[in-house]
């Protein structure tokens, strides 16, 4: 291909490039300018790191000038000619750390030269014939020189004492390589027709990343922290920031919600910090993430430091609810809880609850819930007195998000006794007291109710024989109340002591009795105004030993006072009585 003919299609592929470059651009790398500078001509070519300056090449159709520039202002330290030719196809400059290597045309017409030259007056030292007729960007690596071409579009990698070729690889994107440049590690080429810079595997030619430039058409070089290179169409030359740049995606894996970056933006430094925050919708809960994320917190901070892909997992609420929350049983006996799961207010049918107590059993230990979300199971309580906590879970599935509940429970001692009288029938409504002991049935139990029942939760009585007595004492009897509480029945026999006291009280009757009918036969009599014993009616009343004399006191008619019969005067008013 004539050379015309070449430079149209790449002019065409330049002009294509720059309309839509940025818009093809490869995500993971950016540029930061530091600083820039004009470059000493106009018509530039390559650029290299060498002795703390930037050495730079400009092309002409005649010949070439070398300049060493000052790297912080841009000033020209000096500069000499090249010694052939750099064109708009060819040259390339590198730094050895003693001396330089410059690529250029000894005529216009013959095929490039690679000169080794005195840094100090550009003389040559040593040269040999390149690989190719359009080299085209040249650097050192320590060891070997490397250099582009832009005619086969390829990369070598040469002997500098003989320029033999040790290996070469196709430029990446396979356009034109105008620059080159060594990091101690990696070789950086960049591209003049697609302005891509991209950092290479030096053994294989395999791309790490690149990143577009609007900037960057022709030069390259690495002075150990920042890489430069020199705009053509600009004539500056640019000190630039590599910074590697990572995509974080985000996408919801299940349920509904969204997520939210910050900072926002999706692309990010390498380093980053990210914090994402996932928020259900209406009827969620968030669940987990997964992807490049794991744990079940909606909100996490992330570390740029490669491209992440964070895929967050929401599921429906549930709600578990327990009847009765709260309970109270005996000793041994059973609970029949059931549990409701809903979501959304909804009921949710097929789901499989497990069941769990502390202190206690519950069979079955899983249920599957109804159509109306209902699940049972049964409770036995032990036989002690404890708090017991039986729990239902639901551990959730793709859909639906995990729930549980749990309900109280209150194991208590209970016992309920029966008193029956010993006919058979039911005691009624009477007080009963108890002891440990006959005789000493000195504590209350209760009042017994229509069907002779007293309920007791007092634990004190397990595993005792106790003795009863109705409060009346009429009845007595005994019975052993089992450690597990539960139900006793009482037979109680007519007490002793009920007898006595009848008989007793019988007695006291008698002697009233008899007591009155003694009265009314040897009650004394009245005689005249004195009454005497009827033993001894005589005449004339006599003092005799055990004798009982009566008489009938005479009111004194003036006050009142009682004075013997026989008295002539009042004893109080001295008023003088009659007869």
């Amino acid at each position: 291909m004539k050379k015309s003919s070449l430079l149209l299609v790449l002019v065409l592929c330049f002009a294509s490039l720059l309309a839509f470059g940025p818009n093809l651009a490869f995500g993971g790398t950016r540029e930061d300018v530091v600083s820039s500078f004009p470059s000493p001509n106009t018509e530039v070519g390559d650029i290299a790191w060498g002795g703390n300056y930037l050495w730079y090449v400009c092309y002409y159709y005649t010949s070439g000038m070398i300049y060493k520039l000052n790297p912080t202002t841009g000033a020209v330290v000096s500069s000499f000619g090249a010694p052939g030719y750099i064109s708009l196809y060819s040259g390339g400059i590198a730094w050895d750390g003693t001396y330089l290597w410059v690529a250029a045309a000894p005529t216009f017409t013959t095929a490039n030269t690679i000169y080794k030259l005195n840094p100090a007056n550009g003389a040559v030292i040593s040269s040999f014939s390149g690989p190719s007729s359009n080299l085209s960007g040249l650097e050192w690596d320590g060891t070997w020189l490397w250099v582009g071409d832009s005619g086969t579009d390829k990369i070598y990698k040469l002997n500098p004492s003989t320029g033999a070729v040790i290996s070469s690889f196709n430029a990446p994107g396979g356009y034109w390589p105008s620059g080159l440049a060594w990091d101690g590690t990696y070789l950086w080429n960049i591209d003049q027709i697609t302005n891509r810079v991209y950092k290479l595997n030096p053994q294989t030619g395999a791309v790490i990343f690149s990143f577009y430039s609007s900037n960057a058409r022709r030069g390259l070089a690495w002075d150990g922290t920042y890489l430069w290179y020199a705009g053509d169409s600009t004539d500056t030359i640019y000190k630039i920031n590599v910074i590697t740049t990572y995509n974080l995606s985000t996408s919801v894996g299940s349920g509904s919600g969204s997520i939210s970056l910050s900072p926002s933006g999706g692309v990010y430094d390498a380093g980053t910090t990210v914090t994402v925050t996932a928020t259900p919708s209406a009827g969620y809960v968030f669940d987990h993430w997964s992807g490049d994320a794991s744990g079940s917190s909606s909100s996490f901070q992330i570390m740029m430091n490669s491209n992440q892909s964070v895929i967050a997992n929401f599921l429906k609420t549930t709600s578990l609810s327990i009847s009765p929350s709260n309970f109270t049983v005996k000793y041994g006996e059973t609970k029949t809880l059931t549990a409701t799961l809903t979501s959304g207010g909804s009921p949710l049918a097929g789901k499989t609850i497990s069941w769990s107590a502390i202190s206690g059993s519950v069979y079955p230990w899983s249920s599957t819930t109804d159509y109306w979300g209902k699940a049972s199971t049964t409770y036995t309580a032990p036989s002690y007195e404890t708090s017991a906590t039986i729990t239902a879970s639901f551990a959730g599935d793709s859909q639906y998000k995990a729930s549980s509940n749990s309900s109280s429970g209150t194991v208590q001692f209970t016992v309920v006794f029966t008193f029956t009288k010993p006919d058979g029938s039911a005691l009624t409504y009477t007080p009963i007291y108890y002891g440990t002991s006959e005789g000493r049935e000195t504590y209350v139990l209760g009042t017994t109710d229509s069907s002779g029942r007293i309920t007791s939760t007092n634990s004190s009585l397990a595993g005792y024989t106790l003795y009863f007595k109705s409060s009346d004492g009429a009845y007595q009897g005994s019975q052993y109340v089992s450690s597990y509480g539960g139900s006793e029945s009482v037979t109680l026999e007519s007490s002793g002591y009920g007898l006595w006291m009848l008989l007793l009280a019988l007695l006291v009757v008698l002697g009233a009795v008899a007591g009155a009918a003694y009265w009314f036969k040897h009650k004394p009599r009245v005689t005249g105004t004195r009454v005497m014993h009827r033993r001894r009616p005589t005449r004339r009343p006599k003092v005799l030993k055990d004798e009982t004399i009566a008489y009938i006191p005479v009111e004194c008619p003036k006050c009142g006072a009682a004075n013997f019969p026989h008295a002539k005067h009042c004893v109080k008013c001295g008023r003088k009585l009659k007869g």
